[in-house]
């Protein structure tokens, strides 16, 4: 066998790098089903805490099943109070455009109004701060109108044109849900 492989590099080679491969593929393997479950946990424990803090009273909540909703809606929940009053809804949206990535956490009162908004990740390259006051604008209008509170700061154009566009999705969302909803799973927080 060894004369074999030595007259036949190519076929050394080969074999060679094939045991490498298998041997990386398992090692990856392995490393990813160590790790995806505490990844899994970590980004919902970020969601949550995100959730409670654009939604103080919030103490559980469940997925609503919209109509039709947008790629940019990642999660649209509805949220309940202790006594399991219905306090309103959270949105978790997110996009990209030619700066970064952006995630949203948008909360609105049983009305649509804007209760409480927040970036979950801000990617972008320019005028960070910025970006982030302008989303603040949006808390105490109503959603599916869509328009801030006051003025809109410069900065990244992408970034607000991005941010308006979740925004715009979410509220499309929120006017697409059924009466009475139906909901997947609720999750109780602790």
């Amino acid at each position: 066998m060894k004369k074999f492989l030595e007259s036949n590099p190519l076929i050394h080679f080969t074999t060679v790098l094939t045991i490498i491969a298998i041997a990386c593929g398992l090692v990856i393997g392995v490393v990813n089903a160590i790790t995806a479950p505490i990844i899994e946990a970590n980004e919902i424990a970020a969601t949550t805490a995100a959730y409670q803090e654009v939604l103080p009273a919030l103490s559980r909540y469940e997925d609503v099943k919209p109509s039709d909703a947008a790629s940019t809606i990642d999660e649209f929940v509805a949220a309940y109070d202790e006594n399991d009053n219905l306090i309103g809804y959270i949105f978790k949206g997110s996009d990209t455009n030619g700066y970064g990535d952006m995630t949203i956490v948008l909360a609105i009162d049983v009305q649509g109004e804007i209760v409480g908004a927040q970036y979950l990740t801000l990617n972008q390259t320019l005028h960070l701060d910025r970006t982030r006051s302008n989303l603040e604008l949006f808390i105490g209008t109503d959603l599916v109108d869509v328009r801030p509170s006051g003025d809109l700061q410069g900065g990244a154009t992408f970034s607000r044109d991005t941010t308006l566009g979740i925004l715009t999705d979410m509220a499309n969302a929120y006017e697409s849900i059924d009466t009475p909803m139906s909901y997947v799973k609720g999750i109780e927080l602790a």
